[in-house]
C-alpha cells in the first residue's frame, strides 16, 4: 500500500472508530481529499475476528504495488551503468586521499557486506571527505514522522556508512552495539521499551528486561557529515577529516563497485527502501 493510501486508510478507519461505515460513506470521505482525485485507491475494511467484509471501495480494482517501481528502478541501473560507482576520490600522494559520495549504500554495511570500499578505506593512508554539494533529504516524501526509529525509515545520505543504522545485541546481559561508537550514547531503562532513540538526538535506550539472550535490533542514527568521518575513522583507524576546499580543485577518479549483486539483491528480494532511494541517488 502506498503512503498516499496508508493515509486514507487512516483516516477512514477513524471514521469507524465507534459508529459502524459503509461503502458509501467511504465514498464520500474520499470525495473530500483533493488529493486523491487523480490516485488510484482501494480499500477493504474488515472485521478482525472472523474476516467478514464490512465495507469496501474499488477493493476488485488491479492495482500496482508501489514496490513495482523498484523493478524500473533496476532495469535503469543496469542500464545505466555496467559497475556501479562506489566512491570518488583523488590520490594526492602516497599517504593522503581526498574522497567524495557517489551514493553507494553498502559501506559497513550490517546486512549487505561488501569488499571494495573496504579494501580502499583500510589501506594504510590518511582521508580526507569532501561532502556532497546537492545532498537528499534525510526522510522521503511521504514517509510518516514516527516511523524514526525503524531500520526501513533509515535516514538517506549522500554517503550512507553502516546502512545508516546501529545493530544491538545481546550478549551475556551486556547490551553491544555496532558501531561501538554510539555505546557511549546508551542508558539504561528499567521502565522504558526494548531499545529506543530519542527523536531528535542519537541518544538511546535499552531496558534489559525485555531482551532474551541473542536478540538483535537495528534502530537508525542521525546522519551528518561530522559524525560519517567519526565512524568511518574509527572503524578503519585511519584518520578521516572533513574538506575545507571545494571539488573543483581536482581530477576525480571513480572507484567502481566488483560487486553488485548484493546491492540488486537488497532491492529486488528484500524490497529495502534505503538501498531503492540511495540507487535512485546514484542515477542523478
Amino acid at each position: 500500500m502506498s503512503s498516499r493510501c496508508l493515509c486514507l486508510f487512516l483516516v477512514c478507519s477513524s471514521l469507524v472508530w465507534g459508529q459502524q461505515i459503509s461503502s458509501k460513506r467511504i465514498a464520500r470521505e474520499l470525495k473530500k481529499i483533493p488529493a486523491f482525485k487523480q490516485a488510484h485507491v482501494a480499500i477493504s475494511v474488515s472485521e478482525l475476528k472472523n474476516k467478514k467484509s464490512s465495507a469496501s471501495y474499488q477493493y476488485a480494482h488491479y492495482m500496482t504495488p508501489a514496490s513495482n517501481v523498484k523493478l524500473l528502478t533496476f532495469l535503469a541501473a543496469k542500464q545505466q551503468f555496467n559497475k556501479l560507482p562506489a566512491v570518488s576520490y583523488y590520490q594526492q600522494n602516497d599517504s593522503l586521499i581526498h574522497f567524495k559520495p557517489s551514493g553507494y549504500p553498502l559501506l559497513l554495511h550490517p546486512f549487505y557486506p561488501e569488499t571494495t570500499l573496504n579494501a580502499f578505506f583500510n589501506q594504510a593512508a590518511r582521508f580526507i571527505y569532501h561532502p556532497a554539494l546537492i545532498t537528499p533529504n534525510p526522510l522521503g516524501e511521504g514517509w510518516a514522522w514516527d516511523d524514526y526509529p525503524y531500520y526501513y525509515a533509515a535516514e538517506r545520505s549522500a554517503f550512507p556508512i553502516y546502512g545508516n543504522a546501529v545493530q544491538a545485541t545481546l550478549n551475556d546481559n551486556t547490551l553491544e552495539l555496532t558501531p561501538s561508537f554510539f555505546e557511549k550514547m546508551v542508558t539504561r531503562d528499567s521502565v522504558g521499551s526494548k531499545f529506543k532513540r530519542l527523536h531528535s538526538a542519537n541518544i538511546f535506550s535499552y531496558n534489559l528486561s525485555k531482551w532474551q539472550k541473542k536478540d538483535t535490533l537495528t534502530r537508525p542514527f542521525i546522519t551528518s557529515d561530522s559524525l560519517f568521518v567519526k565512524l568511518l575513522s574509527e572503524s578503519t583507524g585511519n584518520e578521516v577529516v572533513l574538506a575545507d576546499q571545494p571539488w573543483e580543485e581536482f581530477s576525480w577518479e571513480q572507484l567502481y563497485s566488483n560487486d553488485d549483486a548484493p546491492l540488486y539483491r537488497a532491492l529486488l528480494q528484500d524490497s529495502d527502501k534505503i538501498i531503492y532511494k540511495t540507487i535512485r541517488y546514484i542515477m542523478h
